[in-house]
């Protein structure tokens, strides 16, 4: 317990003990989640320093330091991140979904000369009909890609051709 701050002494219960584990041992555990319980493990099963600590980690004494108090602090809960600051969602769910559900139209049943959508031309239709104030053609297409939905492909999986289709499909949903 050296230094201008002594360690905190870190007591874990079983149930935060298996947890912690359960979070090192996952190959899918995000690698700062990762670095967190280890360091909290580390801390409870040891008199390690915290510069000790951060060597086996893999980060500073300031950072072994953070992370235990804010163990003590809150538990479990105190790993996770805080919330970052930023503006609010610009869209909301019901506009997004909306939007995605007109990429899967036909243009023409929007009463469009042309076949198939473009992110220019559906961004455009959608500020047309309101749905939106207003929404650049770029965010149209993340959003289209992110959904996988090719509103140029839109017949094939929308339409079957196959005359039995809805009998193949009962059950289904």
């Amino acid at each position: 317990m050296q230094g201008r701050h002594p360690e905190t002494s870190i007591v874990l219960s079983d149930k935060e003990k298996k947890t912690l584990e359960k979070i090192t041992r996952s190959r899918k555990t995000e690698i700062r989640l990762f670095q967190r319980a280890k360091i909290i493990l580390l801390s409870s099963n040891s008199k390690l320093r915290n510069q000790e600590i951060g060597d086996k980690v893999g980060c500073s004494r300031q950072i072994v330091f953070k992370w235990r108090k804010r163990f003590c602090k809150n538990r479990l809960d105190g790993l996770k991140d805080d919330q970052r600051s930023g503006h609010p969602p610009k869209f909301t769910a019901k506009e997004r979904t909306r939007i995605l559900a007109m990429a899967t139209k036909s243009p023409e049943s929007e009463k469009k000369h042309f076949t198939d959508w473009s992110a220019r031309e559906l961004a455009k239709h959608i500020v047309k009909k309101k749905i939106v104030q207003s929404i650049h053609w770029t965010t149209v297409s993340d959003w289209l890609r992110n959904a996988d939905i090719k509103p140029h492909k839109w017949e094939y999986w929308l339409n079957s051709k196959d005359p039995d289709f809805e009998k193949k499909n009962v059950g289904m949903h």
